[in-house]
């Protein structure tokens, strides 16, 4: 029987559901009025979040083909300092081959909001992953343009890897932070960007970076990390199931077929440029990492808000701000001699750099996304230049789509960077391993 749980940020309310007749309520053309996200979903389980106006009573049918579920009334939890309330469904014993509809009617059992979803296919093939950063609420009619896009691209899996939410930026620039107003930036965000909109919902996976976490270039010293740490996981809905498995932090270790994805914390444990001794991950994590590096027999991918090798330039980056740890840990990695890629954002334009063999054992690759919607720099890729540097693009809007081919041995991963209107900025196909 399909089970349906509501959980608020506090409280876990356990819901018992009943079969009614698709008659029981009264059903009229959704508006889309509240705020959906789909979040860490396998292959019979799925987990939603929903931002809705504070005080208000909701009831949810899910549909699928002649059935129709009903739970009831949830406890809600109000967004401190704001009129919203956040809702988290988890709704578990879901079957693969079925498409889903999640429905919401008000106190007047009108229906005010009606969304799309699948839980996983138990076999993956070739998943296509949306690598996407830097999305500022303040570019309203780019965000809407791009995340329009998105939706009609319909990828399988969305990658949020960083300043997601620029809780440090309000309309007139940056803010004086509080735990307050870093849950109110997270819904200000929510209820502008259209990606909260779009129909068909899409498992998304998110890690953050310094404006997510609420102070720029922040790290271990911030006096609100663990309000922080808070407000990102009740807003992203990512709980441990059999695709995902929460790490120190932020992070989490996530599957998705046979490939391993570890969304790393590149926040919470960083140390500060010139402490000693220096670290960008910090040392718990860095031992989750390698173990799970060392146990896990395909492919890794390391996802940092902050690019792995940015020593090139004076901007944040593993390699630039944490020299002496980013040597360590690459020795470290070498010496586990099961492959890795990276995946990062924050760069404020689209890159591919190839990694040589020499740094660990086989040729491998990084790629940054970044932004979708943000303040992008033309000359960026040109004031500072990049040895390893396979593509770069700067000054336009861009995201990036990666579709993983197990079947090929070495792993062979399409990759595609996108810009407005459909435009194709760089297309090529990339072995890890050679």
């Amino acid at each position: 029987m399909l089970r349906l749980w509501i959980l608020t940020p506090f409280i876990v309310c356990l819901i018992s559901c009943q079969m009614l007749s698709p008659t029981s309520q009264t059903t009229q053309p959704p508006q889309r009025e509240l705020f959906i996200l789909q979040g860490a979903t396998d292959t019979t389980s799925t987990q939603i979040n929903i931002l809705a106006p504070a005080k208000e009573l909701y009831t949810f049918q899910l549909k699928m083909e002649s059935s129709t579920l009903e739970a009831p009334q949830p406890f809600t939890q109000a967004v401190p300092g704001t009129s919203w309330q956040l809702l988290q469904l988890q709704i578990k014993d879901l079957t693969s081959e079925l498409l889903y509809t999640l429905q919401v009617f008000d106190e007047d059992h009108k229906m005010v909001d009606e969304r799309f979803f699948k839980v996983l296919p138990k076999k993956i093939q070739k998943p296509r992953i949306f690598v996407i950063s830097c999305t500022n609420d303040a570019y309203s009619d780019l965000q809407k343009k791009q995340w329009t896009q998105i939706d009609q691209q319909k990828p399988d899996f969305l990658f949020l890897i960083g300043d997601n939410v620029y809780a440090d930026v309000g309309p007139l620039g940056p803010v004086t932070m509080t735990p307050e107003l870093l849950w109110k930036r997270y819904a200000e965000t929510w209820s502008t960007l259209t990606l909260y909109k779009m129909p068909h919902l899409i498992p998304t996976f998110a890690i953050w970076d310094d404006h997510d976490y609420g102070i720029n270039d922040g790290n271990q010293s911030f006096p609100y990390k663990t309000e922080s740490l808070n407000t990102l996981k009740n807003f992203f809905p990512m709980r441990d199931n059999e695709s995902l498995l929460s790490g120190p932090g932020a992070s989490s270790r996530i599957m998705i077929g046979d490939q391993q994805f570890l969304f790393l914390d590149n926040r919470f444990f960083r140390t500060p440029l010139k402490a000693v001794p220096q670290s960008h991950f910090g040392k718990d994590q860095n031992v989750w990492i390698l173990e799970n590096v060392k146990k896990h027999k395909g492919l890794t991918w390391l996802v940092s808000g902050d690019q792995f090798f940015g020593g090139y330039h004076p901007f944040e980056s593993f390699e630039g701000h944490h020299p002496q740890d980013f040597k360590s840990f690459l020795k470290s990695l070498k010496a586990l001699k099961h492959k890795v890629v990276f995946i990062s954002g924050d760069r404020h334009a689209a890159e591919i750099m190839k990694v040589d063999k020499k740094e660990l054992g086989y040729t491998t690759y990084e790629f940054t996304s970044s932004g979708l919607h943000s303040k992008m720099y033309a000359d960026t890729m040109t004031k500072h230049t990049n040895p390893r540097a396979v593509f770069g693009k700067g000054g336009e809007s861009n995201y990036m789509s990666l579709e993983i081919d197990e079947s090929h041995q070495p792993t062979k991963i399409g990759v595609v960077v996108w810009g407005e209107d459909m435009k194709v900025f760089y297309q090529n196909f990339f072995e890890i391993g050679k």
